[in-house]
């Protein structure tokens, strides 16, 4: 019987040390989590209930036997109590409506079981049963408690097995440890309720009391639950000053009482370095993993932006792709309403009505020239810009096409603009229509922004002289014909010229105040066009008000 007897003190008191120890070590790492606080209030009242149980079965009057089991079922109903609550939070829904509704019944009942706790119906009397002097003989509001007790109990497995699929894999397990924990914790205890109802069946499951918080430290090892690093630390470091401290004070001799004192010092100085260190490398962990998730967050939006981005780039495609005739046909109609005009098909005209429409012809081919190169440049920036290559085509006669378009426009403006002829013929591989609209707009955009002066186009091969005059010696052993378009206007920025061909509706000071003539697309799409021929071009100038010179290269035709 003592043996027995023993069996039952030492599984309670050892109860009440693992799970206050327990507790206490988790709270102390992370006091500012709320779900740490209650968690130390379950841990607490469990190794508590632990402590008064082992006074209660040892009480040596029965009046203190009353007292102590009245104080054993208090502690029973925080543990269960605090438990449901810390389950709540642990699975995110704590919050929710219907939850809060069910806590605050939870709550409302547990008040009245408590107070039924300390009324005369609760225990009939404390009786002497098995190997203990006095065990509870309960009343009708033992039958009430045992009820909420278990009831509770039912609901938060219930709930914690029921919220598992929501939950991915890690935070999946640390439930399914907490509630196996939890249910061989709460057997443990509830084995002491059989015995009460005159149940021959001793409670000898109460060694799966001391079980639930060394469970929860086996949770803590397998699934990082409660920052397992430092309290591991802690306990190892606890458990061994502890052993040091008993064998301090069983030293029979002056002599190992001052060898133990000495291991025992040095001991507490290497485990408070040891913690600190678990400590500050966890801190540097989280931190990492803190900013990784940060970056991860920030990528997902940057994905997440850049998918939006490519999808308003579809829709503006397939806007542009869905429109662009309609933008052309209005002109269209006007410039036939006015060709017919002129050719007398609608009557004879007034002067002055013919001067008037010519006016508004010379606009119309300039929208319509502007809307072709939007148009254009939507091609190419939709990956849809081909160009129909021809071999052999003869750059000279193209040149000769644009100088001759141009000529009226930089004669308005009283500035010169000629092509050096060379005696030999150039050919390359192009889509004409395409590549003479590009060099266009460059020969127009040094006419736009010559004031005094004029404009020289120049075309010659890699083997010229004019090359070294052209200052490109870089290109002096290439197969390449080059074209340089050489004005005396207003000149570039330096700080200009690196992007002048990336961007659209990009044009200097110096050229808005020139002249409000422009959109800034013709170099855009020069250079697209160019580039989509194999070829290149860049600008050079000495800076404002100096002249610019823009080069063109184009690779040799091997038709």
């Amino acid at each position: 019987m003592d043996s027995i007897k023993l069996y039952f003190d030492t599984v309670s008191l050892f109860g009440f040390c693992a799970a206050i120890f327990v507790g206490l070590i988790i709270y102390t790492r992370q006091k500012r989590v709320f779900s740490n606080k209650i968690w130390f209030l379950a841990s607490a009242s469990a190794g508590l209930w632990g402590l008064f149980y082992f006074l209660t079965i040892n009480a040596t009057s029965r009046d203190a036997a009353v007292i102590l089991i009245k104080i054993v079922h208090t502690l029973g109903l925080f543990v269960v109590f605090f438990w449901f609550y810390f389950l709540l939070i642990f699975l995110e829904i704590d919050k929710q409506r219907k939850i809060k509704i069910l806590f605050s019944f939870v709550s409302a009942l547990g008040v009245g079981v408590l107070a039924l706790n300390f009324s005369p119906w609760f225990m009939k009397d404390m009786v002497p049963k098995y190997v203990f002097n006095y065990y509870i003989e309960p009343g009708i509001g033992y039958y009430i408690y045992t009820v909420y007790f278990f009831a509770l109990i039912i609901c938060g497995l219930y709930l914690g097995f029921a919220s598992l699929k929501r939950f991915p894999g890690l935070k999946a397990t640390q439930i399914k440890y907490i509630l196996i924990a939890s249910g061989i914790g709460f057997l443990g205890g509830a084995n002491s309720f059989i015995l009460s109802y005159n149940i021959s069946l001793p409670p000898y499951l109460l060694v799966l009391f001391p079980i639930f918080p060394l469970a929860i430290v086996y949770a803590m090892a397998k699934t990082h639950l409660f920052d397992v690093k430092i309290i591991t630390a802690e306990l190892l470091t606890v458990t061994m000053w502890l052993f040091l401290v008993a064998k301090l004070f069983t030293s029979t001799e002056y002599q190992d009482f001052i060898i133990n004192f000495g291991i025992l010092l040095s001991v507490v100085v290497v485990g408070v370095l040891l913690i600190r260190s678990v400590t500050r490398e966890v801190e540097q962990r989280e931190k990492i993993e803190k900013m990784a998730k940060e970056l991860e967050k920030a990528y997902d939006v940057e994905k997440k932006a850049n998918e939006e981005l490519q999808q308003i780039d579809k829709i503006k495609d397939q806007f542009l792709m869905i429109t662009q005739h309609d933008l052309r046909k209005p002109l269209t109609l006007v410039k036939w309403f006015l060709d017919t005009l002129f050719l007398g098909l609608l009557g004879k005209q007034t002067k002055k009505t013919l001067e008037e429409a010519k006016r508004v012809q010379i606009a119309i081919e300039s929208s319509i020239e502007e809307v072709n190169n939007f148009l254009d440049i939507t091609q190419f920036q939709m990956g849809k810009g081909g160009l129909t290559l021809k071999p052999d085509v003869e750059l000279l006669p193209v040149l000769d096409g644009i100088v001759k378009k141009l000529e009226p426009q930089a004669e308005q403006k009283g500035i010169y603009l000629k092509l050096e002829r060379p005696h030999e013929s150039f050919a390359i591989e192009a889509d004409v229509v395409k590549l003479k609209a590009a060099i266009t707009n460059i020969v127009d955009n040094a006419i736009k922004y010559t004031e005094k002066g004029g404009v020289e186009i120049k075309i010659f091969d890699s083997q010229s002289s004019i090359l070294d005059e052209a200052q490109i010696p870089d290109f002096k052993n290439s197969k390449s014909i080059f074209i340089s378009v050489k004005d005396t206007g207003i000149g570039i920025p330096p700080e200009k010229i690196k992007n002048l061909f990336d961007n659209m509706f990009q044009r200097t000071e110096q050229a808005q105040r020139t002249t409000a003539i422009g959109k800034g697309i013709g170099l855009y799409l020069s250079s697209q066009i160019i580039k989509a021929h194999n070829g290149k071009v860049w600008a050079e100038s000495e800076g404002e008000g100096k002249g610019s010179t823009f080069h063109i290269e184009l690779p040799i035709s091997h038709g």
